[in-house]
């Protein structure tokens, strides 16, 4: 070939290498900047409205996840987002046309077959810029060039928060050597689908405020992503925590700690069921067993705990009492007549109510929940009637004997387990939608000899509890 059209040729074939290498760095700006948007990480130029009102921070993602599947949110049953979905028609309702039909229900809220889609549907009022990124994020989510944080070829990234400093730090230790046992067994065997587990733990600090701003900055600082936090160590997430678990559509699976009331946000779960759950169905015993008012007692518990108001909203039966020391206890038990006393007290107080029960045999009855006042009394001679709610079955005392087995090395090995158990339910092609559902497909999933698991859409603890309670302090303590 002559030498200069030679070069010609590849400075030509150069050019238009770079022209293509150009466009698509262009395009994957352009679906980036899309699904920043979809997510609500970037605000559009104009707020969203709905019903005239401005909604500033109203994301695709907040009522279609994130990846755009079905669903129901507050009551309301949310259509598929997903490109293929909308070009294609559902039920007896024909499909989106093309891309100005989605414009048009997304910014003048006109649907399939010329619909009007009410609220809580938004109005969005998106530039020509944000329309061209919307609807490329559009064409690819929920595909394999929409790649779901923490996932990857050949592993899954999860993370743990938990106390690795401080007087707490032999209960994450515990925790976090439970989870790495059962994590590298599960590797070991070829992982789940082929892709290994991938543990990473941070430090939750001294409480459930640090540990709330341990997982934020976990998630922030995590350039590959984290598909879910398993067996975390935290009772209450803050509001910021909640806010990123809901944006980000990230799970937090078989959370240990007990939250003070019944979660209903889909992203959590936890293994113990909330003290409101526990005095609930300890309430309930105490009147099988006592004989007393159904649904009616007296709560004790210590002063600043914001127990008060949630049970008394919750249980309008129940006298919620604050007390500190002796003599208030002395002057509230003398008071309540033949109601069954249930008591959130450390155990050195609930001593002071055990002897002011057992002085007035008329009120011979008392609950008390084994997460806050330990197990009952074993001391001979007493009359009172005692009932111990228990979150878990007494797998973990029955197990002591065994090496290395405590308390919380159960309760780690049992987040592991139900972790692996819903992965393997997902599938391969799993994202965090198929993992929720897999989740709450768990029924009497057992992942030890007599401790059984259940979750659904609105069980979000997985443990049943378990009553112990002794009639007289010669029979025998019965489950």
């Amino acid at each position: 070939m002559n030498p200069r059209l030679l070069r010609a040729a590849c400075a030509l074939s150069f050019a238009l290498s770079t022209l293509v290498a150009a466009a698509a760095d262009n395009e994957n700006a352009l679906v980036r900047q899309g699904r920043a948007l979809y997510r609500g990480e970037l605000a559009p130029s104009a707020p969203a409205t709905v019903q005239g009102v401005a909604l500033p921070g109203a994301a695709c993602a907040s009522c279609h996840g994130l990846r755009g599947e079905a669903r129901r949110e507050a009551g309301v049953e949310v259509p598929p987002i997903r490109w293929q979905s909308l070009m294609q028609a559902r039920g007896n309702q024909s499909a989106y046309q093309d891309a100005d039909a989605v414009l048009g229900a997304l910014e003048r809220g006109v649907g399939r077959q010329a619909r009007t889609l009410e609220a809580p549907m938004p109005r969005y009022a998106f530039t020509p810029e944000e329309e061209r990124a919307l609807l490329a994020y559009l064409r690819v989510l929920a595909t394999d060039a929409d790649p779901v944080p923490g996932l990857k070829g050949d592993r899954i990234v999860v993370a743990s928060v938990l106390p690795l400093s401080g007087p707490q730090a032999w209960v994450g230790e515990q925790v976090h050597a439970a989870l790495t046992r059962r994590f590298n067994t599960t590797n070991a065997a070829g992982g789940v689908f082929g892709r290994r587990i991938e543990l990473r733990v941070f430090d939750a600090g001294p409480d459930a405020a640090s540990a709330s701003l341990a997982a934020r900055n976990a998630w922030q600082a995590s350039g590959d992503g984290i598909f879910a936090f398993v067996g975390s160590l935290l009772p209450e997430p803050d509001a910021a925590l909640r806010a990123l678990l809901w944006a980000n559509d990230v799970p937090m699976v078989a959370t240990l700690g007990v939250p003070h009331a019944d979660v209903t946000q889909p992203q959590l779960t936890y293994l113990l069921p909330s003290i409101n759950a526990q005095v609930r169905r300890l309430v309930a015993e105490l009147s099988t067993h006592c004989g007393g008012p159904n649904g009616e007692g007296l709560v004790l518990h210590p002063p600043g705990a914001a127990l008060s108001r949630e049970l008394a909203s919750e249980l309008p039966g129940l006298r919620v009492r604050s007390v500190a020391d002796d003599a208030q206890i002395d002057a509230v038990v003398r008071t309540v007549g033949r109601l069954p006393v249930v008591a959130l007290l450390a155990p050195h107080l609930i001593e002071r109510v055990r002897a002011q029960l057992q002085a007035a045999p008329a009120t011979a009855c008392l609950g008390t929940l084994a997460v806050v006042s330990g197990p009952p009394s074993s001391e001979a001679g007493r009359a009172v009637t005692e009932v111990l709610a228990l979150p878990m079955p007494p797998l973990a005392e029955e197990r002591s004997a065994v090496p290395g087995a405590t308390l919380w090395a159960v309760l780690g090995d049992t987040a592991a387990q139900v972790f692996v158990e819903a992965l393997a339910r997902s599938g391969r092609g799993v994202d965090t939608a198929r993992f929720a559902r897999a989740l709450d497909s768990l029924h009497r999933f057992q992942p030890a000899v007599g401790l059984s698991v259940t979750f659904s859409p609105t069980q979000r603890h997985g443990f049943d509890m378990t009553y112990l309670w002794r009639e007289n302090p010669h029979e025998t303590t019965r489950r």
